[in-house]
């Protein structure tokens, strides 16, 4: 009697590896033609679909963008917990851990020129700056959770809202991957790495100092 589900769930299988098909022919013409230079007639014949297959799954060239983006920040998100869940502060120096955490990101210049050509088409259009601008947020938000359970596992309470620290991240990341698409040699991506993780040992040793102040503060003033 239970036989007939197993139909919808090859067919929901089927469906989702299609999108993925998709998804991955997106990227390869954005990054090939540029987010103005796409067509979708272009991205159906990379992932080899029909157009009512892309049409079932995404209405238009911008909600195809938008789920790259949401893919890409999840992949990124992904690569870098993996590795900050190693040994922390203060058992190890945050130099040290820093280092180990930004090892393995990946530095794309194919997708930071994508990323950056539709940020700039979509601070011209409200609306898709509005949902562009949500995503980021969503993002850092996650971003700003990791970050507390990590200081605070190492016994620091943050006087700085870890919101905040999440967006110096970003707003630090952002500007380094402009760096790399000027880059004249592979000697930034090197450079780069060394900056982001330099940046946040001193992030952290900043938070544990600040920390121990207003805790100082408090005291003193008990």
């Amino acid at each position: 009697m239970l036989r007939p589900a197993a139909a919808p769930q090859r067919q929901s299988e089927r469906r989702a590896r299609t999108r993925a098909r998709i998804l991955d022919a997106a990227f390869r013409v954005f990054a090939r033609e540029g987010y103005h230079g796409a067509t979708l007639e272009a991205i159906v014949a990379e992932a080899g679909v029909s157009k009512g297959a892309l049409y079932y799954s995404f209405e238009s060239k911008q909600e195809l963008f938008y789920a790259l983006l949401e893919e890409q920040l999840a992949s990124r998100a992904g690569e870098l917990l993996a590795d900050t869940g190693r040994v922390q502060p203060p058992a190890i120096a945050p130099e040290r851990w820093a280092a180990e955490a930004i090892d393995s990101l990946r530095l794309d210049r194919e997708w930071n020129l994508l990323f950056w050509e539709f940020a700039c088409v979509a601070a011209r259009e409200p609306q898709m700056g509005r949902r562009f601008a949500e995503q980021l947020s969503s993002f850092r938000s996650g971003g700003a959770e990791e970050m507390k359970r990590m200081i605070e596992s190492a016994g620091i309470s943050s006087a700085v809202p870890y919101a905040r620290l999440a967006r110096i991240i970003a707003a630090l990341a952002n500007g380094l991957a402009l760096d790399l698409l000027l880059a004249a040699d592979k000697s930034t991506h090197t450079e780069v790495r060394e900056t982001i993780a330099t940046a946040m040992a001193l992030l952290w040793r900043g938070v544990a100092s600040v920390s121990s102040e207003h805790r100082g503060g408090e005291n003193d003033a008990g």
